[in-house]
């Protein structure tokens, strides 16, 4: 079973999409902020101008 709710699976698996397996992953969304390590570090996944962007903040 995937486990596409939990963050410790999406900051694995979202990094290896492609921007079109990122587009049909997140519906309608552009943009998706994922937990790394209990609120310390997030990864943020952007698909601007249909390109897939991941900022570490």
């Amino acid at each position: 079973m995937f486990r596409y709710y939990d963050p410790r699976v999406l900051s694995v698996f979202l990094p290896t999409c492609t921007d079109e397996e990122f587009t049909k992953f997140l519906g309608p969304l552009n943009r998706l902020l994922v937990e790394l390590d209990e609120g310390e570090r997030w990864n943020i996944f952007d698909l601007e101008d249909r390109s897939l962007r991941i900022v570490s903040a």
